[in-house]
């Protein structure tokens, strides 16, 4: 069994947990459901795919046409979940007809009847090739005339679900609705290419991996962005997928090398056996996998992706300026402005503070002259309470996600206040444990969601300018006391 076999073995059983996890979590999304599916078929489609190959090169020819017919199956049902899940996602429930959710379920089962009452629909034999390794496939007129059209035929009516649902939305959807393209674009182009059209014009199986390799890809990227990064740009998944990449690779190619090396020296001299070597060798990667990455991550952000950059630089110098000069606190509201709108490319910026109890007055100018704060009593003891940064359209997933019913009204409260007055982030400024401001920010100009480096920029800001805020507060409020009393 070669390191690649082990590779695709170890991605079936992570894809099937995926699926298991994912279906439990997110059990109350008919996406969530679909999506677990997905990943579940992906992981036994990949896992049956290994054992079909190494069931031929037995020689039992016979046993690996029936473990075809299963791989066959699932890579079906893969496409079949794809489009049920396309029908859903981002919404709470199924967007088309129950006639259409029939029809695409029948379709499904007509296709696996085919596979299985009929012997040759898709495979009618396998040959072992000369090298004793590789394989050539003679399809039956059912993988030509119904199995690549229903596959392709899923494929893209799911792709353009995605399409017309990103002209759709917008924000946190929007930027989701971009994670699922770019994986589908990427693997799921890769995985019909080479499991699917090349098989059919070249009948060997010598590259019958790729395809479910990307099709890993597909699962992982899709989990990794709408599970763990619900609310964060496209780039900064593939700033992510980037470093992991080329820090495996890395490990990799110094893995093959040391392997060799070692085994050419250390081997002949001290009489050392390769497993004892490559067991050495594991565990020292293993040991420096993390500050490896690490390095290529500061290398990759210095040289490739300088956005998280430009936003720490941007937190940097809004400081500075806060702190170098003695302002007012509508020059400190300009100077927010200033630096926050082309780093966030948004337009509506305002600053409310505490004057008294149950008193919040606007610091002028204005650029969102709907909002009443007065009315977010439920926003302002949600803020005074929990101290961080609340994105909007972060609330929806926690509706769902808790479940004590006096929490949900709340949160629903405060979602249908952001609503109305067109809110996209509270920003809390506290000095000690006192809720003293209210920094509020809009939308973003062009629809897309806060990223996970926005908001890392926004806790920059909220920081340092609760300090300075407070500090310019208690400034001019002593110097009013001491110009009132002169005045006596």
């Amino acid at each position: 069994m070669d390191l690649l076999t082990v590779f695709l073995i170890l991605f079936s059983i992570l894809s099937l947990a995926l699926g298991g996890i994912v279906y439990f979590k997110g059990k109350n999304r008919v996406s969530s459901k679909f999506f677990a599916f997905l990943a579940l078929f992906v992981g036994l489609w990949v896992a049956i795919g290994i054992i079909s190959h190494y069931q031929n090169i037995s020689g039992d020819s016979k046993f690996g046409i029936i473990w075809g017919n299963i791989s066959e199956t699932a890579a079906s049902l893969i496409f079949t979940s794809f489009l049920l899940f396309t029908y859903s996602f981002p919404s709470k429930k199924m967007v088309i007809s129950r006639i259409a959710f029939f029809i695409i379920l029948g379709l499904q089962i007509v296709l696996i009847f085919l596979i299985w009452a009929m012997p040759g629909f898709l495979t009618k034999e396998i040959k072992i090739n000369p090298n004793g390794y590789s394989l050539e496939f003679v399809n039956g007129p059912g993988y030509f005339y119904v199995y690549m059209e229903f596959i392709l035929a899923y494929f893209l009516f799911g792709i353009f679900n995605l399409i017309k649902r990103f002209r759709e939305v917008s924000g946190i959807n929007k930027v989701q609705i971009k994670y699922v393209l770019l994986a589908t674009g990427i693997s799921g182009s890769l995985g019909i290419f080479f499991g699917l059209i090349v098989p059919a014009i070249n009948s060997a199986s010598d590259i019958y991996y790729v395809g479910r390799l990307a099709a890993i890809i597909f699962v992982a990227l899709n989990a990794y962005a709408i599970l763990r990064y619900r609310f964060l740009d496209i780039k900064f998944v593939i700033r992510k997928g980037t470093v992991f990449a080329v820090t495996i690779a890395i490990a990799l190619g110094l893995y093959s090398y040391f392997v060799f090396l070692l085994s050419q020296t250390t081997g002949n001299i001290f009489h050392i056996g390769n497993d004892i070597i490559s067991i050495i060798i594991i565990i020292l990667i293993a040991i420096g996998f993390h500050p490896l990455r690490r390095m290529v991550e500061y290398a990759l952000n210095a040289y490739f992706f300088p956005k998280r950059a430009d936003l720490r630089a941007a937190a940097n110098s809004l400081n500075k300026k806060l702190t170098s000069t003695v302002a007012t606190i509508e020059e400190m509201l300009r100077t927010v402005r200033d630096e926050m709108r082309p780093n966030l490319n948004i337009e509506q910026i305002d600053l409310f503070i505490h004057k008294a109890p149950e008193l919040w007055e606007a610091v002028p100018p204005i650029s969102n002259q709907a909002i009443d704060i007065q009315k977010g009593a439920e926003l302002i003891s949600y803020l005074s309470h929990n101290f961080q940064i609340l994105i909007a359209e972060e609330l929806e997933f926690r509706i769902q996600e808790i479940t004590d019913e006096n929490q949900k009204t709340k949160l629903s409260g405060i979602k249908q206040f952001c609503d109305q007055y067109g809110i996209a982030v509270f920003i809390p400024l506290f000095t000690g444990d006192d809720l003293f401001a209210i920094l509020t920010l809009g939308p973003k100009t062009n629809k897309d969601a806060y990223s996970i480096g926005d908001i890392k920029f926004l806790e920059e800001v909220q920081r340092n300018f609760s300090f300075t805020l407070g500090g310019a507060i208690l400034y001019h409020r002593a110097l009013s006391r001491i110009q009132q009393s002169i005045k006596r």
